[in-house]
């Protein structure tokens, strides 16, 4: 995998929240917030939600990555 970084910068994610069952992480870019929320979900399941806002124009970007576990 090839990162969407210049060679020189990378994305620095603080955890905000840790519990049980949810882990957020935060990062505040020049332009942008980013936001990752990783959800432990019921039968081994395991969803990534990614939110990122654009501070100039407020446009929002929102993915949501599920996963389960193999077997």
């Amino acid at each position: 995998m090839k990162g969407q970084e210049e060679r020189e910068k990378f994305a620095d994610f603080k955890l905000t929240k840790a519990t049980a069952d949810e882990a957020r992480f935060e990062t505040a870019e020049d332009d942008a917030r980013v936001t990752l929320v990783y959800q432990r979900l019921p039968g081994g399941r395991l969803e990534v939600d990614f939110h990122k806002v654009i501070k100039s124009t407020g446009q929002e970007q929102k993915m949501a990555f599920p996963f389960e576990r193999a077997l």
